[in-house]
């Protein structure tokens, strides 16, 4: 009996670890870089598949380790405290916050998904046609926006910088990289590319910092919605839309990406949608949850269907 309980334990406290990884989210890493990938497979590059799965396991890793080193530095700030607004899409993994994991255990995480993605990165480099030292650079700016992202003395995101810093890690970043990485030279067409999906995963950070409003402002996190306040924040989720729809129309049109690449807009879909609950309830955190969600589904219909019309 007592093998019986200390099992469920070990298995208990893996599934709270898992849980603190908030894994769901990598869509917003792994598919810009299976754009870059697409881009460099659709120009005749040699796409080596043991290249391609380290270089999407290094990027996943560092996406991982920005998650839990978020919710610590987060956690020690005073921004996730059980009282915060949470919903399913912001407001950290609260395994700190609810007492479910130690403030040890969850630096042990992080410390062991930074080690890893150190030792992946050198696999890439080992395998990429790129030169090393641009390879480098490509890695240390990933780790250092990751970390950076609440870590002092830089805390981006407590200096309003959160939000370029999330357009870089999550569009130009990982599609270029990983174009550069699979082909071992640079194009424009990844890096026009990469602008809407960084637009659009700015968008969904955008709108989940509404319902950490109160909790952020009281602790000095000073993200760029608290800066300008809800009320006029909206507009700005709006003109993230726009311009996503402005950069894919203008780069399959010029032909700088495949005509194909337009079905990338029927993301306006679920996108409107969010736009018109936000507008409409950006002070009602329950109301918001679904204008939330669809911004997720809105960079997931963007990212997937530009992959789908650059290979056509």
């Amino acid at each position: 009996m007592a093998h019986t309980a200390s099992s469920q334990e070990k298995s208990s406290k893996f599934a709270l670890c898992i849980n603190e990884l908030r894994a769901p989210f990598i869509t917003a890493s792994v598919l810009p870089m299976a754009l870059g990938v697409a881009l460099a497979y659709s120009g005749q590059s040699n796409t080596a598949p043991v290249l391609t799965f380290f270089t999407f396991l290094c990027g996943t890793l560092i996406h991982l380790s920005a998650n839990t080193l978020n919710d610590l530095f987060d956690f020690k700030a005073g921004c996730d405290t059980p009282q915060v607004n949470k919903t399913p899409f912001s407001g950290g993994s609260g395994m700190l916050a609810g007492g479910l994991l130690s403030y040890t255990e969850v630096k042990t995480i992080s410390t062991i998904l930074v080690a890893a993605s150190l030792a992946t990165g050198g696999a890439v480099i080992a395998l990429s046609p790129g030169d090393r030292s641009v390879l480098l650079i490509f890695g240390a700016i990933g780790l250092f926006l990751g970390i950076a992202y609440t870590a002092p003395p830089f805390k981006l995101v407590y200096n309003g910088l959160g939000e370029i810093a999330i357009f870089l890690a999550f569009g130009p970043l990982p599609v270029v990289s990983a174009y550069y990485i699979t082909s071992g030279t640079f194009s424009l067409a990844s890096f026009i590319a990469s602008i809407p999906a960084g637009l659009m995963t700015t968008a969904i950070l955008w709108i989940n910092q509404f319902p950490d409003y109160s909790s952020d402002k009281k602790a000095d996190k000073n993200n760029l919605v608290v800066v300008m306040g809800r009320e006029k924040s909206r507009y700005v989720y709006y003109l993230l839309v726009f311009l996503s729809v402005l950069v894919v129309l203008a780069a399959a049109l010029s032909g700088i990406l495949q005509k194909w690449s337009l079905l990338g807009l029927f993301f306006l879909f679920p996108a409107l949608a969010a736009s018109f609950i936000l507008h409409n309830n950006f002070k009602d955190t329950p109301k918001m949850i679904p204008a939330m969600g669809l911004t997720i589904l809105s960079h997931l219909v963007l990212t997937v269907l530009m992959i789908t019309g650059v290979l056509l």
